[in-house]
């Protein structure tokens, strides 16, 4: 999760780490996996993968990291079309996505191949936006990159926050076919840890008591609300970043309603 402080610093997730840690070492000796790391926004899914991806290049991997963005959910084949070229004369071309299917999963899995012959990581982030055609291309692909060595792992956003999209066949074949890495909340301890990274910045414990029981551990909720307090000496969620304004609605949306009438009193003071 991203810290204020120090933004190359992890606050817990030592499982988690280690586990992605586990995929590069068996992609050194050309076993494949694939991963799914699923969670609400806000709980660190895009700094584990930063994370990942900067040792993955102290180990000489390739990389390749694509994002998926709202705003292309329904664009064809925008996610393939941020596919890094390769310096090779077969594959160091546009991929031909105006082709029949068979021709372009056939130059997607050269492009696979050309990219496995040095250990290699692909990341995908918010994978829940990539759109509908690169996801097929990619599930029909996902299991050649296995075998091929290759580590594949994703970042799928779960929660109130999904749409009809989420529900994509395609979308739901590459899960099933990963192993499924959820991120809860963070414990009270790695709240207080967060709170240490943020400089000199001393937090109460029974303030880090009640940020924590406010935010459900989660990190990003976590900091910005530490980054009010330490602005004011009053600090209102109702004045939050738009992000985490996002995590609170998601939260409301999932609530039952009675919380939400509670919630909404605390708020009103």
């Amino acid at each position: 999760m991203p810290t204020y402080g120090r933004p190359g610093v992890t606050v817990g997730r030592d499982a988690e780490v280690a586990f992605l840690r586990q995929a590069l070492d068996r992609s050194l000796n050309r076993r494949g996996s694939a991963i799914a790391i699923e969670a609400e926004p806000g709980m660190g899914k895009s700094h584990l993968l930063r994370g990942l991806i900067n040792d993955a290049r102290s180990l000489d991997f390739s990389i390749v990291h694509l994002v998926g963005h709202v705003s292309d959910a329904f664009e064809p084949f925008v996610a393939l079309s941020q596919l890094p070229r390769l310096n090779d004369p077969l594959v160091d071309v546009a991929m031909p996505f105006d082709a029949d299917p068979r021709t372009r999963f056939a130059a997607f899995n050269d492009y696979l191949n050309q990219l496995s012959r040095r250990p290699a990581l692909v990341v995908i982030d918010d994978l829940q936006w990539v759109d509908e055609a690169s996801l097929l291309v990619i599930s029909r692909s996902i299991e050649n990159a296995i075998d091929l060595g290759i580590t594949f792992v994703c970042a799928v956003r779960v929660g109130a926050s999904e749409t009809d999209h989420a529900r994509s066949g395609a979308l739901r074949f590459i899960l099933r076919s990963c192993t499924r890495l959820h991120l809860a909340g963070v414990c009270e301890r790695d709240a207080a840890a967060l709170a240490a990274t943020i400089g000199d910045f001393a937090v109460e414990p029974l303030d880090i008591s009640e940020i924590h029981h406010k935010t459900a551990g989660n990190p990003l909720f976590t900091l910005e609300y530490l980054r009010l307090l330490r602005m004011s000496d009053a600090p209102s969620l109702r004045h939050a970043p738009p992000e985490v304004s996002r995590v609170i609605e998601d939260r409301m949306r999932l609530a039952t309603i009675d919380l939400r009438v509670l919630v909404a009193l605390e708020l009103l003071g």
